[in-house]
């Protein structure tokens, strides 16, 4: 499968503004006609890409996400996914980012990443990010769980009672009872922490 091309959403504008007239366009393009105006954008592109964006259709190409400071995203690095945030906008227009491995937990306070390998991420990747933070910042792996953490799910507060790698059975504030029984997997898709035993201040030491 051949690699798609990365154009900016101005370029894609640009293109699409001369939809009937292809033809001309390209010859503008050979021509150095397109280093002004609204057809500037397309000037910064190569012959072969335009002629390839044009005659291909949208399945030849990606249109370049747009960021801005605070924006959690998604980056793919080396055969690597990382979750992150954005921390600011360089003048070229080039994001600096905040990282975390979804492999490893690490972190990299500051990176910069080709827009290209960066993506808006999902529902379920901003909150991969957010537990690998409040993990990250007890000194736990991602879902290390530890008996009488509390978490919450649908708004219920459910304490950890014993738990492994398949299930994590939980008991209420009001009763050491066991009261419930989860798929650890879907604790981890579905539930928030809430306390950590480590911090909870209604534990006898």
């Amino acid at each position: 499968m051949t690699d798609k091309i990365y154009i900016t959403a101005e370029q894609e504008e640009a293109i699409k503004r001369h939809e009937y007239n292809k033809a001309n366009l390209m010859h503008n393009k050979i021509n150095g006609l397109l280093e002004h105006g609204l057809d500037e954008p397309i000037g910064k592109m190569s012959i072969e890409d335009l002629a390839k964006v044009l005659f291909g259709g949208s399945r030849t190409y990606k249109v370049l996400p747009k960021f801005k400071e605070g924006d959690i995203i998604v980056a793919e690095i080396s055969g690597h996914k990382y979750v992150g945030s954005v921390i600011s906008i360089q003048e070229c227009g080039t994001p600096r980012l905040r990282l975390y491995s979804v492999h490893n937990y690490t972190y990299s306070e500051e990176s910069i990443v080709p827009v290209s390998q960066i993506d808006h991420a999902t529902e379920e990747e901003k909150k991969i990010l957010k537990d690998i933070i409040i993990f990250n910042s007890s000194n736990r792996n991602l879902w290390e769980l530890k008996e009488n953490d509390i978490l919450e799910y649908l708004g219920d507060l459910l304490i950890v009672n014993t738990f492994n790698s398949e299930v994590v059975n939980f008991k209420t504030k009001e009763s050491d009872c066991l009261t419930y029984t989860e798929n650890f997997n879907f604790v981890r898709e579905h539930f928030n922490v809430v306390c950590f035993a480590d911090n909870r201040k209604d534990l006898n030491d």
